[in-house]
């Protein structure tokens, strides 16, 4: 048994990287894909945001016995990972998918956290040498997680032999 569920809509957004211990209610309500750069990333002024965001959201485990796996299909520039207050993982590496076993620390109803930061960088390369990057053409590092995230449930190797 194999389970797809796109989780884009009932996000939490917030600018900063204040991490709540609770679903943020009075936070701006968006639907993924999201940028919080499209507005002053695109006027031209090179005075857009830049730094850290915070999107939240409440999900609950699919079922008993079933690995987990979070698909974030792009998290730019930065992302970092929680579930419950536990920071998962970091992706470095602008728009380019990654995945995050979520299994082992799943609850019933969980936190979903993930922080994106567009903070300028040295060490998170933004394109291939020979191509120019969207912050090349636009002149802005836009931050966002721009594409769908899935989560993936299947039952566990140990749940399905018996």
């Amino acid at each position: 048994m194999r389970q797809t569920l796109n989780i884009n809509s009932n996000w939490k957004f917030h600018k900063g990287d204040l991490l709540p211990s609770s679903f943020p209610l009075e936070w701006e309500e968006v639907t993924l894909p999201h940028t919080y750069n499209a507005i002053d990333g695109m006027d031209g002024g090179n005075d857009y945001y830049r730094g850290k965001a915070v999107y939240c959201k409440v999900i609950e485990k699919p079922a008993e016995d079933v690995s987990v796996i979070l698909e974030v299909n792009a998290a730019a520039t930065v992302a970092d990972v929680y579930l419950n207050g536990k920071h998962l993982c970091t992706h470095r590496g602008g728009y380019s998918a990654f995945r995050v076993d979520l299994s082992e620390e799943l609850k019933s109803e969980n936190l979903l956290c993930i922080v994106t930061d567009n903070s300028p960088m040295d060490d998170v390369y933004h394109r291939r040498p020979t191509l120019p990057s969207m912050a090349d053409c636009i002149g802005t590092s836009i931050s966002s997680l721009s594409r769908s995230i899935i989560l993936n449930a299947s039952k566990t190797a140990r749940s399905a032999s018996r």
